[in-house]
């Protein structure tokens, strides 16, 4: 329910990102579909990737996020305050969603850790 004083920059469930280091890991469609809206939030973006699509390189071109075009290697998260796993690799993505665990980094992978049986 939308109070008065909601802050219409806070990221889909309330995350203000306004500022803080968010570091995504992928380049091609699924990292493009977030990019907007996390940059509408006035996050300071990063993203990692091998190769990236001409969406992703236009918003590098003009200021809008850094690009680095090369593997995901630990420690890429320093610094970060909210991490994407946007590969289509299962074993990097666990290793995002891991160093972000390890680190205290809030994390959205495509490939989440199995949830242990109740």
């Amino acid at each position: 329910m939308p109070t008065e004083n909601a802050d219409e920059t806070n990221y889909l469930v309330g995350l203000n990102l306004s500022g803080r280091r968010v570091v995504v890991v992928g380049g091609g469609s699924v990292a493009q579909r977030r990019l907007g809206l996390l940059a509408s939030s006035g996050a300071d973006i990063h993203v990692v990737a091998r190769a990236a699509t001409p969406v992703i390189d236009s918003m590098a071109a003009k200021g809008q996020i850094t690009l680095e075009l090369r593997d995901y290697v630990d420690g890429d998260l320093d610094g970060a305050w909210y991490a994407m796993a946007c590969t289509d690799e299962s074993g990097t993505n666990a290793a995002i969603v891991a160093e972000a665990n390890d680190a205290g980094c809030s994390v959205c992978g495509r490939t989440m850790p199995e949830r242990e049986a109740r």
